[in-house]
């Protein structure tokens, strides 16, 4: 592809702030934990308030380590993706690390 039509699709990628974003609400973990205990299929010996505090933990590991995530990315993804697209590719390679057995 010639060096302009690279340049206008670099363009007209949707802008993202490549996952600078804030970390979830109170009520958005509270509702993610709430869902992570409907959804879990294997024994778990934590309460709820454990949930909750793991899921915050969770939550804020990612924002702190967003950057990293992105600057580990190929320079095609890295500039190519939307961080929605990022964290699809990152949930289907932890899945198949992690929750293919599960």
């Amino acid at each position: 592809m010639p060096a302009k039509e690279a340049d206008k699709d670099r363009d007209t990628k949707p802008k993202d702030k490549d996952f600078e974003m804030a970390a979830l609400t109170a009520q958005q973990r509270a509702e993610c934990a709430a869902e992570f205990i409907r959804a879990n299929q294997l024994p778990i010996d934590l309460t709820k308030p454990e949930i909750l505090a793991m899921i915050a933990a969770i939550d804020d590991l990612f924002v702190a380590n967003s950057a990293t995530f992105n600057n580990a990315l190929p320079p095609a993804a890295k500039n190519k993706l939307i961080a929605k697209q990022k964290a699809h590719a990152f949930a289907h390679v932890f899945h198949w690390r992690y929750g293919k057995d599960a």
